[in-house]
């Protein structure tokens, strides 16, 4: 039985196994002859291990939980090819549409529940910035600064969607969706005053772009749009890439190294 202070609620309590990425995708992520690969920018390691750890209280746990993981979690894609998500999002006419884009409007889709997806989207970065996680000893996976204390009122419901950040949403459709996940880590922005903040998970890449005066990037905002665009496109090379890239810098596991080298065998 662990007790401390609760990151969410800030109250001395006991404190339960949390989940960084929610344990269901660990199943979407298995295949036969494989164990899931977790990727960060720090460590590469092939495990069925689940990144877990005593973070939250039971409480928090379900804020979470009800908040978005457990509306969104059974619509992402499997590698049985299941997409439930994107077939509720093309059940409607798109916004604008061209043959390497589509825009959907999830305002005029009554199955998309976007508080869910803000909620969960926005839990994860969080999630990732106060912990560890067992991977870089009092080290969190990202810094999100001052906005931490934001987001963390905004998941609790102590404060409204904070200003100068925006999240957006990709969803990468068949048939090339990766059934992978990438844990939250910080992008290479273009500009020095721009900071940017990736996950993907299933099918789906979450975005989240923290600028003081965000400007024009609220326009694209997933919450703040009052449209509340969602943006189809294959996104499976920018997610490769980004992989290539952590695989450079990450530390890599033995294991890992044996199941690289068979891949290219």
């Amino acid at each position: 039985m662990v007790f401390g202070k609760c990151p969410l609620c800030k109250l001395d309590k006991k404190l339960v196994k949390s989940h960084l990425i929610p344990r269901a995708l660990y199943n979407y992520c298995r295949a036969a002859d494989s164990e899931p690969v977790v990727i960060t920018t720090k460590v590469i390691v092939q495990t069925s291990k689940q990144t877990k750890d005593h973070l939250l209280c039971s409480d928090c746990e379900g804020i979470l939980k009800e908040g978005g993981e457990k509306w969104l979690l059974p619509k992402l894609a499997t590698i049985e090819r299941e997409f439930p998500f994107l077939d509720i999002l093309r059940s409607k006419p798109p916004k604008f549409a061209e043959p390497d884009l589509v825009v959907c409007a999830a305002a005029t889709n009554p199955g998309i529940r976007v508080d869910k997806l803000v909620h969960f989207g926005l839990g994860m970065f969080w999630k990732a910035s106060v912990h560890h996680w067992g991977f870089v000893p009092d080290e969190a996976l990202i810094d999100l600064g001052e906005y931490g204390e934001k987001v963390r009122g905004f998941l609790k419901g102590e404060a409204g969607f904070p200003d100068d950040i925006a999240l957006t949403l990709y969803v990468s459709p068949p048939p090339t969706t990766l059934i992978s996940f990438f844990q939250p880590f910080e992008g290479k922005a273009a500009t020095d005053d721009l900071r940017l903040f990736y996950f993907y998970v299933c099918g789906l890449r979450f975005t989240l772009s923290i600028r003081k005066q965000i400007g024009d990037l609220r326009g694209i905002c997933l919450h703040s749009n009052p449209e509340h665009l969602i943006h189809i496109e294959d996104i499976s090379q920018e997610i490769k890439a980004t992989f290539r890239e952590a695989a450079k810098t990450a530390k890599k596991s033995e294991k890992v190294m044996q199941y690289i080298n068979k891949r290219k065998a």
